[in-house]
C-alpha cells in the first residue's frame, strides 16, 4: 500500500466524525424556559414587618477574642509629609480619636 495524502476521504464515516447537531422538538421551538424569559410583571415588595427578626441566642456560644493594638511614633517621613497622630491610648484598654475624644474603642 502506498501512502496517500487524501486518506481522510477514504475513511469510513463514524458518529464521532459527524458534526453534532442538537435534535429539535416541538416543545423546544415553541417555548423558552421560565428562567430565560423576561418577567411579565413585577410584584411589589411587602413592607417590613413590625416585629423585629429573631436574633440568635448569643449566650449559648462564647468566644474569646484577643486584640492587640500597637502604637508607634510617626516616622521622619510621616512627620516631613505633615501627618499627625490620629489616635491615642487612653489607659490600657481604650483608644480615642485625637480630634474627637468622644470617638473611642474599648478593649477589655
Amino acid at each position: 500500500m502506498t501512502p496517500s495524502s487524501s486518506s481522510s476521504s477514504s475513511r469510513p464515516t463514524t458518529p464521532s466524525s459527524l458534526p453534532a447537531a442538537r435534535p429539535t422538538t416541538p416543545s423546544s421551538t415553541a417555548s423558552r424556559p421560565a428562567y430565560l424569559s423576561k418577567p411579565s410583571s413585577v410584584s411589589p415588595v411587602s413592607p417590613p414587618s413590625s416585629h423585629p427578626p429573631e436574633r440568635p441566642d448569643f449566650a449559648k456560644s462564647k468566644e474569646n477574642v484577643t486584640v492587640t493594638v500597637r502604637f508607634r511614633p510617626l516616622s521622619a517621613r510621616e512627620i516631613n509629609k505633615g501627618d499627625e497622630i490620629a489616635w491615642y491610648a487612653d489607659g490600657d484598654y481604650i483608644v480615642r480619636n485625637e480630634y474627637n475624644p468622644s470617638i473611642a474603642y474599648g478593649f477589655g
